[in-house]
């Protein structure tokens, strides 16, 4: 069971204000030894801290006096491996009400250059969109108040926040499964930073949920469907490519993979996390092709150990990500893993991709990481032994 302690409860006795007494409310503490050996779930918490905002003159000065006072309460990490971290869940929430039969966009994103990439993901999307945001300083919070205003605009983005004190790398389970814990609508798209569909690909997979009735039933039945990913590089003397140069249709996209300009992703170096999508049957059915019903809307596929990819899902039934993970590393593929052994099987999709906007990578030492990861891996097998003989007691065969 994870242990979580409100901060009304803690021995810190700060200010007493509004935005103290929001955050005593419903602000949790998660210690670094307990999320290392629980299931993988996402801290649980009251998540509506900012249930006032719509009505003050000021969202961001209030956003930016909850952030610091929050940062003020979080004590410094005792040692190099430790952190701690308070969740703010549905800090900016979204303008419109949420719609049970909808599709969602779930994201996450460390502060800096990658908040402008976030506002081409959630343009080219154009539908409702869940994000986590991650601060580590509070140089970190100024950043990242300075951008909210490019938020406020964006009227179906709802916006969670992590505050850490640490000297470990990334948390990407914990972003992910920060935004997964608090949707409300039934379908999600799950990507990851820089990622970016084709163009008002919210309002077509809406519709195809709706007027398929073989994609629902499927998507019903644990099934989930594979946007296939692609990688678009830089043109020369440029760092990462802009918003310009990305595909806006498959044929374009096949287009530029003929002419080098892209390519599927992580194809150099870790071709087999998107092998199983099959790019080469995914780009045979040709844009002109007139689809007939043995064609189709998807083609089914074969999950393989590695395989960990950006997919449309029906969120109800599906387990999470498994926290303990940090950096480089097992951290998206073990949730593909744990599918597999539930039974979920894959279809890749044929009108629909991501694309990579690529950039420098700063992965630090990736080596030390999977390295620090390792253990954390035993524990999360050792979850999924367990599990599977729960499984197998209850269906009375082996698989």
């Amino acid at each position: 069971m994870l242990l979580a302690l409100t901060m009304k409860n803690s021995m810190i006795k700060p200010r007493c204000n509004i935005t103290n007494i929001l955050l005593f409310t419903l602000v949790l503490f998660v210690p670094l030894n307990l999320l290392q050996h629980t299931p993988p779930r996402c801290d649980k918490f009251v998540d509506d801290l900012s249930m006032l905002l719509p009505h003050k003159k000021d969202i961001t000065s209030i956003i930016g006096s909850t952030l610091h006072n929050a940062w003020a309460l979080i004590p410094n990490p005792t040692n190099k491996t430790d952190f701690q971290r308070i969740l703010l869940a549905n800090l900016i929430p979204s303008s419109k009400p949420s719609v049970t039969e909808d599709v969602v966009m779930i994201t996450h994103t460390s502060v800096g250059s990658r908040l402008n990439n976030l506002l081409i993901q959630i343009r080219w999307w154009n539908g409702p969109v869940a994000v986590a945001v991650y601060i580590k300083s509070k140089q970190e919070i100024d950043k990242f108040l300075e951008f909210i205003p490019n938020l406020l605009v964006t009227q179906s983005t709802q916006i969670h926040v992590v505050l850490e004190r640490t000297k470990q790398p990334y948390p990407h389970n914990i972003m992910r499964n920060l935004a997964m814990d608090h949707l409300q609508s039934d379908y999600f798209v799950a990507l990851d930073a820089d990622f970016v569909t084709n163009p008002n690909a919210h309002d077509s997979l809406l519709k195809l949920i709706q007027t398929s009735e073989n994609v629902r039933q499927r998507l019903h039945s644990k099934h989930l469907f594979v946007l296939p990913a692609f990688e678009k590089f830089a043109a020369e003397n440029q760092t990462s490519p802009t918003e310009d140069m990305l595909p806006r249709t498959k044929e374009e996209l096949i287009q530029m993979h003929e002419n080098r300009a892209l390519d599927s992703f992580h194809k150099v170096g870790g071709a087999l996390a998107h092998k199983p999508t099959d790019f080469v049957k995914w780009g045979d059915y040709k844009w002109k092709t007139v689809r007939t019903n043995t064609t189709g809307n998807f083609f089914d596929i074969k999950y393989r150990g590695t395989f960990e990819p950006y997919v449309l899902g029906y969120r109800h039934g599906i387990p999470r990500y498994w926290p303990a993970f940090r950096g480089f590393g097992y951290n998206k593929m073990s949730l593909f893993m744990e599918l597999d052994h539930e039974g979920y099987a894959f279809c890749t999709l044929l009108d629909y991709y991501v694309v990579h906007i690529n950039h420098a990578v700063s992965r630090g030492n990736s080596k030390a990481m999977i390295e620090m990861n390792r253990p954390h891996y035993k524990e999360f097998k050792k979850y999924l032994e367990a599990k599977d003989k729960k499984i197998k007691k209850v269906n009375g065969s082996a698989w």
